[in-house]
């Protein structure tokens, strides 16, 4: 069973098992990434990523020691459409986000299977089609 989640309006979000998980999202996504992290059952393990411009905006979230938590810096980071200055917003985390489905859905027929993950930053268009291809898999995994 599948357990791509969407929030309702109260932000209540949490996976259906006990597999991996992927929290990602950038700087506005931080409050809603903290409810989540904090709704979280015991022994939940995976990923967090967040994106944000530099490390100025870092902020403690309530992450176990079964959860990695990953800050992308834009700041400094070149992007194939900018040669200086910061990557476009969005870029590293889209980059995080296929290296992570890479490894955990490598190939067109994996589905979503024990996998929970929640997506912020929808602003920003490869990660919006990274989660049209996400919510594909997950249709036929249903």
């Amino acid at each position: 069973m599948s357990s791509l989640r969407t929030l309702d309006s109260n932000g209540i979000w949490a996976p259906a098992n006990r597999g991996p998980l992927l929290l990602a999202g950038d700087s506005s996504d931080i409050p809603m990434i903290r409810r989540i992290l904090t709704a979280l059952p015991t022994g939940s393990y995976g990923q967090v990523i967040v994106e944000v411009f530099n490390a100025t905006q870092i902020q403690s979230l309530p992450a176990t020691q079964h959860l990695g938590v990953n800050w992308l810096f834009r700041e400094g980071q070149a992007s194939h459409e900018r040669t200086n200055a910061a990557a476009l917003k969005g870029e590293p985390l889209a980059r995080a986000i296929e290296a992570w489905l890479a490894e955990w859905m490598p190939t067109d027929e994996d589905t979503l299977g024990d996998r929970s993950l929640w997506i912020g930053a929808r602003t920003n268009p490869r990660i919006e089609r990274l989660c049209r291809e996400i919510d594909r898999r997950f249709s036929r995994s249903a």
